[in-house]
């Protein structure tokens, strides 16, 4: 069985003053290792490796953020008909 290694990392943007989220990832001591040979030939942190990974993940599945985003927008809406209704029953 492999050993498992936790890698802490911190997402978000500071150029863009995007508040930052802080989580542990668990890695198979194999990919670590790999992660370990990347830094040390880019010099790119670690956690910057997998905070990038994050980010192709979210390109990824830029389609299903979309109908998300979509789905809220249509509940938002629903919602304030429910209200404007309300109100107006109320007057």
């Amino acid at each position: 069985m492999s050993e498992t290694k936790t890698v802490e990392i911190v997402t978000g943007d500071t150029m863009a003053q995007l508040s930052e989220v802080k989580t542990n990832v668990r890695v198979l001591s194999e990919k670590y290792e790999l992660l370990k040979d990347i830094k040390s030939e880019t010099g790119i942190p670690i956690n910057a490796l997998i905070a990038e990974g994050i980010d192709l993940v979210l390109v990824k599945y830029e389609d299903e953020l979309l109908k998300a985003v979509e789905k809220a927008q249509q509940k938002a809406n629903a919602v304030e008909s429910v209200l404007t209704e309300i109100k107006k029953d109320n007057e």
